[in-house]
């Protein structure tokens, strides 16, 4: 079974733009909990600081990413809670996840 590995959306990005594609925003759903202003992704407990954060019981959460361009801060703005994943839901834009 593979392992979890940290998350670089820095690294993700400069990827995509170095095979000719643009980055016009990065969506997030994953396992987490947030705590103390940061989404803790379950399973690496790697920790990524959150804006717009409110309470949630739901284990998946959905962000934009923002910070992603090479010498910014990598951030997550929260956009909402769910009991599962939801496969295909908002795949479009963060803006279809409301």
């Amino acid at each position: 079974m593979p392992q979890p590995v940290q998350l670089d959306f820095q690294a993700l990005a400069e990827g995509v733009v170095r095979n000719n594609v643009g980055v016009d925003a990065i969506a997030l759903r994953v396992r987490a909990r947030l705590d103390r202003g940061s989404a803790v992704l379950t399973g690496t407990e790697q920790r990524l600081p959150v804006t717009g954060a409110t309470a949630t019981t739901e284990p998946w959460l959905w962000f934009e990413v923002t910070g992603f361009e090479p010498a910014q801060r990598v951030e997550l703005r929260f956009l909402r809670g769910t009991p599962g994943p939801q496969p295909g839901a908002g795949a479009a834009a963060p803006a279809a996840v409301k």
